[in-house]
């Protein structure tokens, strides 16, 4: 999802982590004053409001000869993707207020970027370097005030959100009287002075992410570049194509997300699978396909078909639960090829001649390529070898491993 226009509501908002504090600001600028809304964390979407405009008010005590600054009111969005937003030109329109023309209100704003994952400030878009013009009467009155494409330059990461201040600008007043200094939002008109639909608006599209339930659904393709961030609850639907040349370590499925039954991965796609993720039933892995890391509570559900190509790292903590079947097929899935090298029996020279003893023979594999075997290995006869496989020892092998052995004449003794 993608947006260019905010709308200013009055809800609050929904993100989670460390937010602007109630008596701080994102701006360079320490205010003057700060009004009660000006510490309310409120929302900003792309939904237009049905409902009339509501107001918020900075209470300004009056000084003739020093110049009074305030926060008024600020803004969330929703978090947004990891992103640059360029330098373009940023309007911000809104209705505003004052109750005495002797206020000298000048509405400005500020826009930062904030990562709530840490609570700080990443950086600023635009600080009140332009402003408004004061209302010509103490009515309602609609202002528009941009950036004229010349807005900072700001890079940012996945979660972080956009932070919006509504400011009076720095003056004096012509009284020492308190005077109220407003803005109006959440109507239903943009530019209404009485029911004013506020919003800021790029030039260019902010990208969100989606979290929680959101799910990418059946027959979404994910290509080789692509690294989407699927946390929560949100799942991968059956059906959902991941490339054959994805090397796709992101998306990491994290929390309680799931792979669907069904769901095909294509050759060569990586996944890490940690936390409590499941493998659901009758999930398919394709030939060469691997799991980098099965870590946490990982499970692999009963019945989880697993392709004979397929290499599974299995760590102490993953369980194999009832009805898959642990036997020697299953054994060689997730372990691999296994060679084992062949054996002669050895009978004794006392009265017990008749028992035979199982001795392993020992397999050498020479510079040349030549094999041969041995039931006495000399050391230098092993430390010039190019491979050994001793005998009595079980021995994992690559699909190269196992062919290369096959070839030689030992395919028997490889399971």
């Amino acid at each position: 999802m993608a947006l260019t226009k905010f709308y200013l509501k009055r809800t609050s908002t929904t993100v989670s982590g460390t937010l602007v504090g109630t008596t701080a600001t994102v701006s360079a600028t320490t205010p003057t004053y700060i009004g009660a809304a000006g510490n309310l964390s409120e929302e900003m979407n792309g939904v237009i409001s049905t409902a009339a405009q509501t107001s918020l008010t900075l209470a300004i005590p009056g000084n003739t000869t020093v110049p009074r600054s305030g926060l008024i009111a600020r803004w969330y969005s929703s978090p947004i993707a990891g992103q640059t937003i360029g330098s373009q030109t940023i309007t911000v329109s809104i209705a505003v207020q004052e109750n005495n023309l002797d206020s000298n209100y000048q509405f400005t704003w500020v826009l930062a970027v904030w990562r709530p994952s840490n609570g700080t400030l990443v950086g600023r878009v635009w600080d009140q370097l332009s402003a408004a013009a004061e209302p010509p009467s103490t009515s309602f009155a609609a202002v528009t005030v941009g950036t004229g494409g010349s807005s900072t330059s700001v890079t940012c990461e996945f979660g972080d959100v956009l932070v919006l201040e509504a400011w009076r600008a720095s003056s004096v007043t012509g009284a020492t009287n308190t005077r109220n200094n407003l803005v109006g939002y959440d109507g239903t008109t943009e530019g209404g002075a009485t029911n004013n639909a506020a919003y800021i608006e790029f030039a260019n599209a902010i990208a969100f992410y989606d979290t929680g339930d959101a799910a990418l659904s059946a027959s979404l393709s994910l290509t080789a570049s692509g690294s989407p961030l699927t946390s929560g609850s949100a799942p991968l639907s059956a059906l959902s194509a991941l490339s054959a040349a994805g090397d796709i370590v992101a998306p990491i499925i994290t929390g309680s997300a799931s792979l669907s039954s069904s769901m095909s991965m294509s050759v060569l796609s990586k996944v890490l699978i940690a936390g409590s993720s499941t493998l659901a039933s009758s999930l398919s892995l394709t030939a060469a396909w691997s799991v980098a890391t099965v870590s946490g509570s990982a499970v692999l559900i009963s019945d989880a078909s697993l392709n004979a190509a397929c290499r599974l790292v299995r760590r102490s903590s993953v369980s194999l639960t009832s009805r898959a079947a642990f036997n020697e097929i299953l054994f060689n899935i997730i372990e691999g090829k296994r060679f084992r090298g062949p054996t002669y029996v050895m009978k004794g020279s006392d009265e017990l001649w008749f028992v035979g003893q199982s001795v392993g023979v020992t397999v050498v594999k020479r510079q040349d390529g030549s094999w041969f075997e041995t039931v006495s290995p000399v050391d230098s006869e092993l430390q010039a070898a190019a491979r050994v496989y001793r005998g009595g020892y079980t021995y994992p092998l690559s699909d190269a491993d196992a062919a290369e052995l096959t070839a030689a004449g030992y395919g028997a003794y490889i399971s």
